[in-house]
Order: structure tokens, then sequence, then C-alpha cells
């Protein structure tokens, strides 16, 4: 079941107790994330985040996420060490679904998803990505201006810089 167009969509990261140290020291930590669509959870819950390991990664994976949607093609982002899946599939004109699921078998065959799909804009997904990538870099930026030249660090900055000119 697909319901109507749903209007909030929004990505919350907490970041590793240890984030300071491992950004200071040029390595990518691990983080937690949540996302949610209006007040329903696709991810993680209100008091829950869902940890995804090497945050820079979810990062990157959401941004090739948002790139595949650019382009009308589905995207899928593996929150790495949590065993949770966001699909993300065109669908209508200007809108996309967002499915959460648990296997690479769900990702690829929607009869093996066991959640319904949200109907979100293009526009609001797109945005939110860029939004939370630019955000967190913003953050690793602060307390390591250097990270700039970690190698792992500039593949974020290139795929955010490669969305966000793809969708002006």
């Amino acid at each position: 079941m697909v319901s109507n167009i749903d209007n909030k969509f929004q990505i919350q990261l907490k970041y590793d107790p240890e984030f300071e140290e491992l950004i200071a020291d040029g390595k990518m930590p691990d983080g937690w994330i949540k996302i949610r669509v209006n007040e329903e959870y696709l991810i993680g819950s209100e008091d829950h985040y869902v940890e995804s390991i090497m945050m820079g990664l979810t990062l990157v994976d959401l941004l090739k996420a948002a790139e595949n949607t650019l382009a009308g093609f589905s995207g899928d982002v593996e929150l790495l060490d949590s065993g949770t899946y966001l699909v993300i599939e065109p669908h209508e004109e200007g809108t996309v679904t967002l499915t959460k699921c648990f296997s690479p078998n769900a990702v690829e065959d929607q009869r093996e998803r066991h959640f319904d799909p949200f109907v979100i804009t293009k526009d609001d997904v797109i945005s939110e990505i860029i939004r939370v990538t630019e955000e967190w870099r913003d953050d690793a930026l602060d307390v390591n201006p250097d990270i700039e030249t970690a190698e792992w660090f500039k593949n974020l900055q290139q795929w955010i810089n490669d969305v966000k000119s793809e969708y002006q």
C-alpha cells in the first residue's frame, strides 16, 4: 500500500563518542542515524538511533542514492552493521517512495518487504540528504580543518559537490 504524499522527511545523526578524537586523527568515525517521515520513523525511533559503522560511508551511500534518484533510478542505503536498508524508488512525477527493509533480497524484490512505503517529494529527499551530509562535513571540519586532505573525506566532499551540481 502506498500512502498519499508525506511532507516531512528528516534525517537525524548522533555522533560516536569518539567523533572528535577520530576526526582529529583523520579517521572516519562511526555514528547513529534515525530517519522519519512526518511523525513515523523509518529508521530508529524517537528515543533510538540505529548504529551505522563508518558514518562517512553511510553518508556517501545516501548521496549515491540521491544521485540515482535525480537520474530517475532506484537507490538504496545499507546502514552498515545494523542489517537495515533504506530503498528510494521513483514513483509518480516529482515523487519517490522510501521503504525500510532488512535484507538484500528485500532491497531487490518488493514482495520480500514487510513495511509499507512512504511517498515523498523528490526535492524533499534530495535537499535533506544534502543538508545532513553538509552538516556532518562542516562539523568534522570544525574539529579538524586538515581532515579535508583525507582520501575518504575528499570522496565525501566530491559526492556532495556532484549531487548539488546535478540538483541545481
